[in-house]
C-alpha cells in the first residue's frame, strides 16, 4: 500500500499546476496543490506516526465538512492519527511547543478542482515509527482532539521514507523534503514572476546534493518548466 501512495504523491507533484495538458490555453491555471507553490499559513512538521487512532469524521455523513467526488456510494470513518514532532516550524509552532510533543493528523485530500475532499483510501499511507514531513493546516483550539494540537492534512502532500522497490537516492527523506519545502516559492511570487522563480528554484537545487533534489522534487522542476511557458503566454491573471 505504501508503493501506491508514494506513486500517487509523485503523479500529484507532476500535476502539480494541474494544467490539464490537454486543455485550451484559456482554462484557468490551478497552482493550489499539496505542496507547491508553498504555503506560508501552514504549519511544517517533522516527525513520526505513533500507533494511536481516532475517529475524527465520517463520510459522507459529514456533508458540512467535506464533499465527496464523486458523490459516495459508501460510508466510512476517517481516523486522526497521533505524530510525535521532531521539528516544527511555521503557523501555530509556538502553541504546538507549548502543548508538549505530539499532534493529531486528521487525513484529506485535494480534489482536481483544488479543493478539500474526503480521505476515503482504505487506511493509512504511513508506517508507524516513518519519519515524515508534512506542511498542514493547524485548527483552532477548538477544534483541537482531546485538547491535543490539530492538524487537517493533505495526504498527498504527506513525504515518505525511501519507498519500496526504488533505488536508494531516487526518492528524498524526510528532512530532505523539509528543506526543499522552505525554499519553494509562495503563491504569491510564483504567480506575479513564474520564471524567475524557477530560475531561483533551479540554482538552489544545483547547490544540493543529487539525494537532497531527488523525487519528487527532480521531477516536479522538470514538469515547471512546460508550467512557466503557458503561464507567460497566458499571463497571471490565469494563475490562482
Amino acid at each position: 500500500m505504501a508503493r501506491t501512495y508514494v506513486l500517487a504523491t509523485i503523479s500529484l507533484l507532476v500535476a502539480v499546476l494541474n494544467l490539464r495538458r490537454g486543455a485550451p490555453d484559456a482554462a484557468p491555471i490551478c497552482v493550489s496543490s499539496p505542496l507547491f507553490p508553498r504555503d506560508a499559513s501552514l504549519t511544517q512538521v517533522l516527525g513520526v506516526l505513533a500507533p494511536d487512532r481516532i475517529p475524527a469524521y465520517q463520510w459522507p455523513r459529514d456533508a458540512n465538512a467535506i464533499r465527496d467526488d464523486p458523490p459516495a456510494k459508501e460510508s466510512g470513518v476517517v481516523y486522526a492519527r497521533r505524530f510525535l514532532v521532531a521539528v516544527v516550524e511555521g503557523t501555530g509552532a509556538s502553541a504546538i511547543h507549548g502543548s508538549g510533543t505530539s499532534v493529531f493528523m486528521v487525513p484529506w485530500r485535494t480534489g482536481d478542482d483544488c479543493r478539500r475532499y474526503a480521505w476515503t483510501f482504505t487506511g493509512f499511507p504511513i508506517a508507524e515509527g516513518d519519519t515524515t514531513f508534512v506542511a498542514a493546516t493547524l485548527r483552532p483550539r477548538e477544534g483541537w482532539i482531546r485538547q491535543t494540537p490539530t492538524l487537517d492534512v493533505d495526504m498527498f502532500s504527506v513525504t515518505y521514507p525511501q519507498p519500496e522497490g526504488r533505488p536508494p537516492g531516487r526518492y528524498m527523506t524526510a528532512r530532505a523534503m523539509a528543506t526543499a519545502y522552505a525554499h519553494f516559492p509562495t503563491r504569491q511570487d510564483w504567480c506575479r514572476a513564474p520564471r524567475t522563480e524557477l530560475d531561483s528554484l533551479v540554482a538552489w537545487a544545483r547547490t544540493r546534493p543529487d539525494s537532497e533534489v531527488a523525487d519528487p522534487v527532480a521531477t516536479l522542476l522538470q514538469d515547471l518548466a512546460q508550467d512557466v511557458s503557458r503561464l507567460e503566454r497566458l499571463g497571471t491573471g490565469a494563475c490562482r
